[in-house]
Order: structure tokens, then sequence, then C-alpha cells
């Protein structure tokens, strides 16, 4: 549906926080983990927590 231009701002949002090296980063509202998962990869902090209400949502994003 974004036509994947949500992969764009989110490269950019992780890029912003680049500079302020975060060692721990908290996801609210994950879902599926995208965001979580490309901050973990891109920066490498000592540890990354997502959340949400929707159990399902997190279900899909452990598979990831």
């Amino acid at each position: 549906m974004s036509a994947r231009t949500d992969v764009s701002w989110r490269k950019k949002a992780i890029n912003s926080l680049g500079k302020k090296q975060p060692q721990y980063i908290l996801d609210i509202a994950t879902g599926t983990g995208d965001m979580a998962i490309r901050a973990a990869k891109m920066l490498h902090p000592k540890q990354v927590v997502g959340v949400d209400i929707s159990t399902q949502m997190l279900a899909e994003g452990r598979k990831k």
C-alpha cells in the first residue's frame, strides 16, 4: 500500500539517531518489528525492545 516509501523513511529516521549512538531503543507500536529490526542492524545497540497492543502483530514480528 505504501509503495515501499516506508522503507526510506525508516532509514532516514534511524540514520538521524546514528550520531547519538543510542544503546537502548524502545519501539512503541512496533507492529511486526520492521523498525526495531532495522535499528538493531544499523545501529548495533545493546538492546532493542518492541512493544505493541496486538499480540498477533508481535507474533509475526518474532518470526522475522
